[in-house]
């Protein structure tokens, strides 16, 4: 006979959005298992860990799990610069105002005064986000009162601009080329030719106070918050894996597993990808969102090659017009990542004369926003509809916001389950 076992939530997913999501419910005392989705290849880290010192998400969480101290003697230094490379100039974007400043000044001496109101704009928009974006407000609004509460915090939000007349990043041309860089590093789909939107502005925001430097990267903070998880009750292991939901129109019952068990739960909190959903839940709806195109690739680079300055993150465009791409230090190499029909960016221009090994390009397709089912333009579902206790969390919900999406989901999911659990006693 097939093992069964019941918790109050089971997360599917270890990526550090579902191990956060886990480890708080746990902490609330509630009975968590963690599985890992069919095809799961390993924690995801091609974006920045950006929103450590600037999140109020991001605190919160980390200190509702204990887990302050434990960061803070595992950063490695200072907040780390963001190198940008451009084809004419390469600048490194300081986390202090006034070094930013002077570099910025050097690298585009010509701009100055676009380039100050650019990044006053950025600043004005982005730092009121705190309030909506600081776990206590549900994104996207469901019911009435939830919308109306929405629609009140974004009338007092001077962001409200934003969604109510199109405003462009800028005017000033070699900017533009700043901001496309900007926005690739960050995961975010926009053009920099585009409007200006919250989910831009603040992902830029959080690029600008450095990139906190956390010993391991992600894989390292998830398995700080795995050991946290563990010691609040929490149940993780590499198996068994999640094959398929037992779900109907109006809930999920269980989750089953490669091993015939099956697990049932009051709620199912999915922490992974649209593509990983279908896998393990067939009927999902198919309109999960609009995606663009694109591509990713590996290059082998020997270390006397890498160019002087060239750091983790670092950003570059290409070419004016043509894809954005995003540049990461990996290892004695680079990955590179671009959205777009365009072809692979050239990386001649990036390590001149280096002795580059290209890998073949795959496909690569980018989650993006969908305006309709939020007015902020920050998150979409990676489902509609469907079972009323199945929620979900991770960068697909949230994407290009970094840390900050991986613990404002997690919150959020991590609320939205509990809702459907029993009461535990001290919670």
């Amino acid at each position: 006979m097939a093992r069964a076992e019941h918790y109050d939530v089971v997360v599917i997913g270890r990526d550090l959005a579902g191990l956060l999501c886990a480890a708080l419910l746990a902490r609330r005392k509630y009975r968590v298992r963690v599985l890992r989705p069919l095809g799961f290849d390993g924690a995801r880290s091609d974006v920045p860990l950006f929103g450590l010192d600037s999140a109020p998400a991001v605190r919160r969480v980390l200190e509702d799990l204990g887990l302050v101290h434990a960061i803070r003697t595992r950063l490695d230094g200072r907040p780390r610069a963001v190198t940008v490379a451009l084809p004419d100039r390469r600048f490194s974007l300081e986390p202090e105002i006034g070094p930013r400043g002077l570099e910025l000044g050097a690298a585009f001496p010509d701009d100055g005064a676009a380039l100050w109101a650019l990044f006053e704009r950025i600043e004005g928009y982005a730092a009121p986000l705190d309030t909506l974006l600081d776990g206590t407000t549900d994104l996207p609004a469901s019911g009435f009162g939830a919308r109306r509460a929405l629609r009140r915090a974004l009338g007092a939000q001077p962001a409200r601009q934003l969604l109510e007349t199109p405003t462009p990043w800028t005017d000033a041309e070699p900017l533009r080329a700043l901001i496309a860089a900007l926005l690739a590093l960050a995961g975010r789909p926009e053009r920099a030719d585009g409007p200006m939107t919250l989910g831009g502005v603040r992902a830029i925001w959080h690029l600008c106070h450095g990139i906190a430097p956390v010993q391991g990267g992600a894989a390292g903070l998830a398995m700080l918050v795995r050991e946290k998880l563990a010691t609040y009750g929490g149940v993780v292991a590499d198996r068994p894996v999640a094959v398929a939901l037992d779900a109907g129109r109006r809930r999920v019952d269980a989750v089953l597993t490669d091993d015939g068990a099956r697990f049932g739960a009051h709620a199912v909190v999915f922490a992974d990808g649209a593509a990983a959903l279908r896998r393990v839940w067939p009927a999902a709806p198919s309109d999960a969102g609009p995606t663009a195109p694109g591509g990713r690739l590996r290059v082998s680079l020997d270390a006397a090659d890498r160019s002087p300055g060239l750091q983790d993150p670092c950003a570059w465009l290409a070419t004016p017009g043509g894809p954005a791409a995003r540049v990461r230090v990996d290892g004695q190499g680079l990955a590179v990542t671009w959205w777009g029909d365009g072809a692979p960016p050239p990386l001649d221009d990036l390590v001149p004369l280096a002795r580059l090994d290209v890998a073949a390009p795959t496909p690569h397709a980018w989650p993006t926003p969908d305006r309709s089912l939020d007015p902020l333009g920050l998150f979409r579902d990676p489902a509609r509809g469907g079972p009323r206790n199945l929620v979900f969390a991770g960068p697909d919900r949230l994407p290009g916001l970094g840390l900050e999406g991986e613990c404002l989901t997690a919150l959020l999911a991590a609320d939205a389950a509990a809702r459907f659990c029993p009461r535990r006693r001290g919670v």
